[in-house]
């Protein structure tokens, strides 16, 4: 069990390009013409890689690599940008998303970030080519973190898996800033849980 978490925690570093070629030339066999006109023509492998490395790093399933092709194929001409890119696949997999985060119930229980925060995280996202980088006021980050932990406290008391819902333009800049402090804290976007989820809030971080 702890080999387990060891490499689901590094999955991202322990998949190189060799390893993303392996699967792709897996894949290629169930579906050729698929894969022979997207990768490496439309999206090359590198990209592929920095997508699904991005994904692990959050211990997202990549099994469905075919749907993470495919949407890349899609979404390419609109941005070679991996972390924008990877918020298109992830909405592309909200089903396994969400089922992954679903209680005993099917409901996913959050805390959800006031307006200020949204904005200030928002207002401090710079993006080029190939990706994103955010850079908050530290007095903002510092406010926010101890809103998280009173918020946290809450989850784990009651047995729950800390869980923060926010706009999808800045979740994976929203993630980047908290794994500093919550590494394994959870950065959900509104788009990525299924319409018919039951989305219950235990309140607002400020």
């Amino acid at each position: 069990t702890h080999l387990t978490e060891l490499v689901k925690t590094y999955a991202d570093e322990l998949v190189g390009r060799q390893e993303v070629q392996a699967l792709v030339d897996n894949l290629e066999q169930l579906y050729p013409r698929v894969v022979k006109e997207i990768v490496p023509k439309v999206v090359p492998i590198g990209l592929l890689h920095r997508v699904l490395q991005r994904l692990l790093r959050e211990r997202i399933s990549i099994r469905d690599l075919l749907s993470i092709i495919e949407t890349l194929g899609e979404c390419v001409s609109l941005t070679r940008n991996a972390d924008i890119l990877t918020g298109y696949v992830r909405q592309a997999l909200a089903r396994a998303i969400t089922r992954q985060y679903q209680d005993r119930d099917g409901n996913i229980t959050v805390m959800i970030l006031s307006p200020d925060i949204e904005d200030g995280i928002s207002r401090s996202i710079s993006h080029t080519e190939h990706e994103s980088f955010v850079a908050p006021d530290p007095s903002l980050v510092k406010k926010m973190v101890a809103g998280l932990q009173k918020m946290i406290s809450a989850f784990t008391a009651g047995g729950l898996q800390p869980i923060v819902l926010c706009s999808p333009n800045i979740r994976i800049h929203l993630r980047k800033v908290l794994e500093k402090f919550f590494p394994s804290i959870v950065v959900l976007a509104h788009n990525e849980i299924s319409r018919e989820v039951h989305v219950k809030s235990l309140g607002m971080v400020e």
